[in-house]
């Protein structure tokens, strides 16, 4: 089985978001965990889209894998 990453997002300001992050993601120290607001199962997408629409969290993260962490 080949495994694909996706990555996206819906507000994102490109290409100064993208080079802010890395210079974020360099930091040593830097956590990335208290930035995740949710992890949604992929078959709630629509719930997903409106949660991050919201403009009330952070980052959701779909998860494609079977089981969930919902």
């Amino acid at each position: 089985m080949k495994v694909k990453l996706i990555y996206g997002s819906i507000i994102y300001d490109f290409p100064d978001d993208f080079l802010q992050t890395l210079h974020y993601l360099k930091q040593d120290g830097f956590k990335v965990e208290p930035i995740i607001s949710d992890i949604i199962p992929y078959q709630e997408y629509k719930r997903a889209y409106e949660t991050a629409v919201s403009g009330e969290y952070g980052k959701i993260i779909l998860d494609f894998k079977e089981e969930s962490h919902s």
